[in-house]
């Protein structure tokens, strides 16, 4: 057997449920592993990155505050 607390929402039961799917249809970001291999000369770095699938004009590379970002 188990025990029913009483509803305690707003009055408008309609507003609650749909409340519910808020967070459901907010868009996601989504972050994905990639393999990278890192060279370190002398005065520079050279990063290479594996991302198949992914065209080169559709890569942004980013560098600051000491972060490297691949978007």
């Amino acid at each position: 057997m188990f025990r029913v607390a009483p509803y305690r929402g707003s009055s408008d039961l309609s507003k609650d449920v749909f409340d519910l799917f808020d967070d459901f249809f907010k868009p996601v970001k989504t972050s994905y592993s990639f393999k990278v291999d890192v060279r370190d000369l002398k005065d520079s770095y050279i990063v290479d990155a594996s991302l198949p699938g992914i065209e080169k004009k559709d890569i942004n590379v980013k560098y600051e505050d000491d972060i490297l970002c691949i978007s």
